[in-house]
C-alpha cells in the first residue's frame, strides 16, 4: 500500500462515492474503481460496500485506513513542501503571521520585496493577535511569524529572534480627561473602558508589577486585532488602548494620541518566531533579513 492507496481510500471515505473520489482526484471513475478492486484483492479485504449510483459505504477496515492515512499524508505534503523550499526558496509556499502592530509598519512593502527576491514563491500570509499567532505556529499552522510576544511565553521548538524592544503603554486621545490628572495611577484609568490589541488569556503575568484587583476584566473590555477598530475607539470614545506603541506610532508621532505615565507597563518586544524545521529554509532566512530591513527603514532601533 502506497501514499496512493491511502490518498485514495480517505478520499473515498470523505466524499461518500467512487465517483465524487475520482472527480477530487482528477482521475475517471472506471480508472479509481479498478485501482480499488486490486488494493482490495491485495489486503484480501473489502473496503467499501458499493451501493446505488456509485455510492460507496466504508467498512471498519477502509475507516481505519482512512484515519491513519490523514496524519502520513499531512506530513507526506508537508515533507515535500519542505523540500521544496530547502532548494532555495524558488518554488513551494510559506505560510507566515503577522501581527497588527508588525503590518502597520511593514505591510504591504513586505510582500512586495518578498516576491521580488523570491519571484517563484507562493506566500500565505494572516493578520492576527498574538495569542492566535502562537497558537497556529505552535500546531504547525504556520511557518514563521512576526509579532508582539512576551518573554514570559514558552516557544518549544522554536527559534525566537527578539528584534524590537517595545514596551506596551496605555495610550489615549490627546485632550483625554486622564490627560488632565496629575500624578495619574492605575487605579485612575481603570475608570474607563479599554481595548486591547493584544489578545492573552490572561494578562497579570505580562505586568511587571502586576495588577491591582478587577483590573483584568477592566482590560479586556474590547480586545481586537482590528486596528482600525481600535483607533476609533480610542479617537472617538475615550477609550484607552492597552497596546505596543508601534500599534499607533503616527498618531504618536504627530500628537494626535499620547501615551499615560503610568507606572506599570506591560512588557514585550516585537519578534520573529519560526519552527526549528523552517528555521533551515533560504527563504525564510531571506524573509527574516527582509522585515530586520522593514523595521530599520521605519526608523526603529534593532536589538543586537
Amino acid at each position: 500500500m502506497d501514499l496512493h492507496h491511502l490518498r485514495l481510500v480517505a478520499e473515498i471515505c470523505e466524499r461518500g462515492s467512487i465517483g465524487k473520489a475520482a472527480q477530487a482526484l482528477g482521475i475517471s471513475q472506471p480508472t479509481l474503481s479498478k485501482t480499488l478492486a486490486r488494493l482490495e484483492d491485495q489486503l484480501g479485504q473489502i473496503l467499501f460496500q458499493r451501493g446505488r449510483g456509485g455510492s460507496a459505504t466504508p467498512t471498519i477496515f477502509a475507516t481505519h485506513i482512512s484515519a491513519r492515512a490523514r496524519e502520513i499524508l499531512r506530513w507526506s505534503d508537508q515533507l515535500a513542501r519542505e523540500v521544496e523550499l530547502l532548494a532555495g526558496g524558488e518554488v513551494g509556499r510559506v505560510r507566515m503571521g503577522i501581527g497588527p502592530g508588525a503590518k502597520a509598519l511593514l505591510m504591504p512593502e513586505l510582500v512586495t520585496k518578498i516576491l521580488n527576491r523570491f519571484p517563484n514563491l507562493h506566500l500565505d500570509v494572516d493578520v492576527l493577535a498574538s495569542d492566535e499567532l502562537y497558537d497556529r505556529l505552535i500546531s504547525r499552522q504556520l511557518d514563521l511569524v512576526v509579532g508582539h510576544f512576551s518573554p514570559l511565553l514558552d516557544f518549544p521548538d522554536m527559534r525566537v529572534l527578539p528584534l524590537v524592544d517595545e514596551p506596551g503603554s496605555s495610550i489615549v486621545r490627546a485632550g483625554h480627561p486622564l490627560t488632565e490628572i496629575k500624578n495619574i495611577t492605575w487605579q485612575d484609568s481603570l475608570n474607563f473602558p479599554h481595548v486591547s490589541t493584544v489578545r492573552y488569556k490572561t494578562y497579570a503575568p505580562y505586568f511587571s508589577e502586576g495588577l491591582p484587583a478587577g483590573a483584568e476584566q477592566i482590560l479586556t473590555t474590547v480586545r481586537t486585532s482590528d486596528m482600525e477598530c481600535a483607533h476609533r475607539l480610542v479617537s472617538e470614545m475615550d477609550f484607552v488602548a492597552l497596546a505596543s506603541q508601534l500599534v499607533f506610532r503616527s498618531d504618536l508621532q504627530s500628537g494626535r494620541f499620547v501615551t499615560l505615565p503610568l507606572p506599570r507597563r506591560y512588557h514585550s518586544a516585537c519578534s520573529v518566531a519560526v519552527t526549528d524545521e523552517a528555521a533551515h529554509f533560504p527563504v525564510v532566512r531571506g524573509i527574516i533579513d527582509l522585515v530586520r530591513q522593514g523595521l530599520e527603514k521605519a526608523g526603529l532601533e534593532l536589538l543586537s
